[in-house]
């Protein structure tokens, strides 16, 4: 198996299911900013089942970040 293919794929994904909550999630993103393990190594998911759409910005945040309302 070819290892260097693999470089850029994340070795697990974070889900963060929610729902009209949209300050938690923020405080979640900010505090995984923090932390210590290399971003390469991880990807967000925010599951978003609220009225009201978050402005995130995928680019904002070193590691992999999707954003998905309804």
């Amino acid at each position: 198996m070819d290892k260097s293919s693999d470089i850029h794929q994340p070795i697990f994904s974070l889900v963060i299911p929610t729902k009209n909550r949209p300050q938690f999630v923020i405080d979640c993103l900010n505090a995984l900013r923090s932390q210590s393990l290399p971003a390469e190594f991880f990807e967000v998911i925010v599951i978003d089942d609220s009225d009201i759409e978050l402005d995130l910005k995928p680019e904002d945040y070193a590691f992999g970040l999707k954003y998905r309302q309804g």
